[in-house]
C-alpha cells in the first residue's frame, strides 16, 4: 500500500513536470502577443495551469467519480491561496503591489470561487448548473479581456512569426495536452485504491493529493515570475487559475457527470478554508501593498492544518 501512496505522489509530481513542459511550449506561443500582464497570466497562463485539474476532473467524472473532480478543484483552489502564494511569498522576499485600484479589483476576483458552493446547497452540481459555471468563466472572461482594452489590452500578432514555428509549437502544445491526460487516468485509477484501502474519501485524496502536484505550475511559473519581479503576473496566475478552476472546471465536470457529495458538512468546511484564505490575503495585501515572507510562513502553515483538519473530519 505505501508503494501506492508513493505511486500516486510520483504521479502527481509527474503530471506538473509534464504541465511545467506544456507551460514552456506556450510562453513560446505568448511571446507571439503583447498582452497585458494581469490579464495574461489571469486568461492564458491560468488556463494552462489548470490544464492538470481539468484533465483530472474530466478523467474522473467520465469514470464515476465526481467527488474526486471536486476535490482536486477546490483542493488546488485552497492550495494555491496557501501552500502556493505563501512558497511565492517566501521566495519572492516580499512582493510588492503598487496599484491599490486595480489590485483591489483583482482580488475581488476570488468570488467566483465561492459558486460551486452556492450550487451545493442540496448536495449536487446539476448538469444545468454546470452549463451556468461555465457561462460565468466566460463572463469572467469578458470583464478581465473586453472591459481592459480601455486601458490598452490589446493583441498583435508578430509579422516575423514563420508559420512552420507556430505549426511546430501547435504540435507540442497537444503532444503534452495527451501526456497530462494518460498521467491523470492513472492517478485516478491508483487514487480509488489509496482511498478504498486507507478507508479515506476521494474527496480527501483529491483535495490534499492529487491537487499538491496539479498545483506544481503554478508554483513553478509564480516563482519565475517573482525572480523576474512581475509580482501582477504571479498575482493574475494565482487569481485566474481559482477561478477557472471553480466555474470552467467544475462545470465541465458536472456537464459530463454530476457532481455529488454525501453530506454538506464537507462542502461547508471546504467552503468555509477558501473563505478564510481569500478574506486573509486580501487583508495582507491590502494593509500595506504587499505580502511579506511571514506572512507567506503562515499561509504556506494554513495548508497543512486544513490538511489535518480534513483528514480528522
Amino acid at each position: 500500500m505505501l508503494v501506492k501512496v508513493g505511486v500516486v505522489f510520483f504521479l502527481s509530481y509527474l503530471l506538473g513536470l509534464i504541465a511545467g513542459k506544456q507551460i514552456n511550449v506556450l510562453e513560446k506561443i505568448v511571446k507571439s502577443f503583447r498582452i497585458g500582464h494581469f490579464a495574461g497570466t489571469a486568461v492564458i497562463m491560468s488556463l494552462a495551469t489548470s490544464v492538470p485539474e481539468l484533465t483530472v476532473a474530466i478523467s474522473s467524472s467520465i469514470d464515476g467519480s465526481s467527488s474526486l473532480a471536486f476535490g482536486n478543484a477546490l483542493g488546488a483552489n485552497i492550495a494555491n491561496l496557501s501552500l502556493v502564494l505563501g512558497i511565492t511569498a517566501i521566495v519572492g522576499g516580499s512582493l510588492h503591489f503598487l496599484n491599490h485600484g486595480e489590485t483591489k479589483k483583482n482580488l475581488g476576483y476570488l468570488v467566483y470561487g465561492f459558486i460551486p458552493f452556492v450550487f451545493l446547497t442540496d448536495l449536487m452540481i446539476s448538469r444545468v448548473e454546470g452549463l451556468l459555471m461555465i457561462l460565468a468563466y466566460f463572463w469572467y472572461l469578458r470583464d478581465v479581456v473586453w472591459k481592459r482594452r480601455e486601458i490598452k489590452f490589446e493583441i498583435f500578432l508578430k509579422k516575423n512569426n514563420h508559420v512552420k514555428e507556430k505549426i511546430w509549437l501547435i504540435v507540442q502544445l497537444f503532444f503534452w495536452i495527451i501526456m497530462i491526460i494518460g498521467v491523470a487516468q492513472v492517478i485516478i485509477y491508483f487514487s480509488k485504491d489509496v482511498a478504498t484501502a486507507l478507508n479515506l474519501p476521494l474527496l480527501f485524496i483529491g483535495l490534499f493529493v492529487i491537487s499538491v502536484g496539479t498545483t506544481l505550475p503554478e508554483l513553478a511559473f509564480n516563482i519565475r515570475a517573482v525572480r523576474q519581479r512581475k509580482v501582477t503576473m504571479s498575482l493574475g496566475n494565482i487569481v485566474g487559475s481559482c477561478v477557472t478552476n471553480a466555474t470552467l472546471v467544475l462545470g465541465l465536470a458536472a456537464l459530463i457527470n454530476p457532481i455529488q457529495i454525501k453530506n454538506w458538512s464537507v462542502g461547508f468546511l471546504t467552503m468555509s478554508e477558501y473563505f478564510f484564505l481569500a478574506v486573509i490575503v486580501g487583508v495582507f495585501v491590502r494593509s500595506k501593498q504587499r505580502l511579506d515572507r511571514f506572512e507567506g510562513v503562515i499561509l504556506t502553515s494554513l495548508f497543512f492544518m486544513y490538511a489535518a483538519i480534513e483528514l480528522l473530519f
